[in-house]
């Protein structure tokens, strides 16, 4: 797999994905600047996804947990807010 860039013209976002191979490339990150800068002169949101060497597993485990402990505390919230003005 090599370099790939997704253009999604209707919710104007542009996604480069980069190999382990190319994320320290000096010479491609260079050559990918104007493609940046134009799309964004554009309005569109540009990400970049470099390869990792971490265990994606676990670390979408870990991200996955912890949105569900976000989740749950901001529910915890809403409901003493909702005891508060309930009591009020």
């Amino acid at each position: 797999m090599s370099l790939e860039i997704n253009v999604r013209d209707d919710s104007k976002i542009v996604d480069i994905w980069l190999t382990n191979g190319e994320k320290d490339n000096a010479g491609l990150l260079e050559r990918l600047k104007p493609l940046c800068q134009a799309y964004k002169g554009q309005g569109y949101l540009v990400t970049m996804f470099r390869s990792g060497s971490e265990d994606m597993a676990a670390l979408t485990g870990a991200l996955l947990v912890t949105n569900q402990r976000r989740m749950a505390e901001q529910a915890a919230r809403r409901n003493e807010q909702q005891a508060l003005d309930l009591a009020r």
